[in-house]
C-alpha cells in the first residue's frame, strides 16, 4: 500500500529532543518504505479560511489544518499517517500501522485529581492519525469539526476539535484505535525519570506525593498494550518543569523499553 507519514512544526528550527522524535518517525518511515514529507507553518494554507487562525489559536487551527492536508494527500496515496512533531516512535521495527481503513491514537492520562487522587483518564487522541483511500470517516470528522467551530462564539480548550471530539464520538460509537500508538503525561514523564535516577527524590515531590512506582504500574495497568511510540506532550511536559536536557534523556530511556520494566 503506498504509504505517506507527514508531520508540522511552527519552524523547521527544533529543539534537540524534538528534532530527536522527528528523526525516529523518519527512521520508522524509511524501514517500513513509506514516504515521508515535512511541513512547516505552510500547514496553515490548507484551512478553508485564514478567519479560523484570528479566531482560534494555532493549536486548534492546526487540528483541522491536518485534516485538510490528510484528505488532499489521499488523491496520490492509499494511506496517510499523522504523527505530531512530538512523536517519539521508541520501537521502530514493532510498530505498525493499525489493519484499519482508519485508527486514532491511545491516551491512558495519569494524573491526579482535584483532591489530590491518582487517577488514569482513558481517550483517544489526534498525536496519531491513519486514513486509507476511501475511509469513511474522515469527511464526516472535517465536516464536523468545522461546524463545531464555525457555530462557537466563545473560548474553546485546545483539545476541542482533536481529543475531546474524537472521545465524544468514541464513547459512543467505539472507533479504530492503535493500542501502540500512545501518550506520555508529565506526571508518568516525571516517575519513568525518577525510576532512573534522573530526577531527585525532591524534584519529583514538588510533582506529586504519589510513589514512582504507582503511577507506572497505573499506566501498565490501564493500558491494553504498552505504547511503541509515544507522544511526549511537548507543552504540558515543559509546563512541569521538566527542562531540555532532561526530556532528551527521556527520549533515551522511552527507547531502552521502560515503560515495561
Amino acid at each position: 500500500m503506498k504509504t505517506i507519514v507527514v508531520q508540522s512544526h511552527r519552524s523547521r528550527s527544533l529543539n534537540e529532543w524534538i528534532e530527536l522524535c522527528q528523526n525516529s518517525v523518519r527512521l520508522w518511515a524509511d524501514i517500513h518504505r513509506f514516504d515521508y514529507q515535512f511541513l512547516d507553518d505552510g500547514l496553515f494554507g490548507y484551512l478553508p479560511t485564514r478567519d479560523l487562525l484570528r479566531q482560534y489559536n494555532a493549536v486548534v487551527a492546526s487540528d483541522l489544518a491536518r485534516l485538510r492536508w490528510l484528505r488532499a494527500l489521499l488523491v496520490e496515496y492509499e494511506r496517510v499517517i499523522w504523527c505530531d512533531a512530538d512523536w517519539l516512535v521508541m520501537d521502530v521495527e514493532r510498530f505498525q500501522p493499525l489493519r484499519s481503513t482508519y485508527a486514532l491514537g491511545r491516551e491512558v492520562w495519569i494524573d491526579q485529581t482535584g483532591t489530590g487522587e491518582l487517577k488514569a483518564f482513558k481517550k483517544v487522541h489526534n498525536a496519531y492519525l491513519q486514513f486509507d483511500r476511501g475511509n469513511t470517516f474522515l469527511d464526516f470528522y472535517i465536516e464536523t469539526a468545522e461546524q463545531f467551530l464555525n457555530k462557537n462564539t466563545g473560548g474553546v480548550p485546545n483539545q476541542f476539535i482533536g481529543p475531546k471530539l474524537l472521545t465524544a464520538i468514541h464513547n459512543v460509537v467505539g472507533l479504530p484505535v492503535n493500542e501502540n500508538a500512545g501518550m506520555l503525561s508529565p506526571l508518568l514523564a516525571a516517575a519513568l525519570l525518577r525510576r532512573e535516577g534522573v530526577l531527585e527524590p525532591v524534584e519529583y515531590e514538588r510533582l506529586t506525593k504519589h510513589a514512582f512506582e504507582r503511577v507506572i504500574a497505573l499506566f501498565q495497568r490501564r493500558s491494553v498494550q504498552m505504547p511503541l511510540a509515544l507522544n511526549l506532550s511537548a507543552s504540558c511536559i515543559e509546563a512541569a518543569g521538566l527542562d531540555a536536557r532532561k526530556i532528551v534523556i527521556l527520549c533515551d530511556v522511552l527507547g531502552e523499553g521502560v515503560l515495561v520494566k
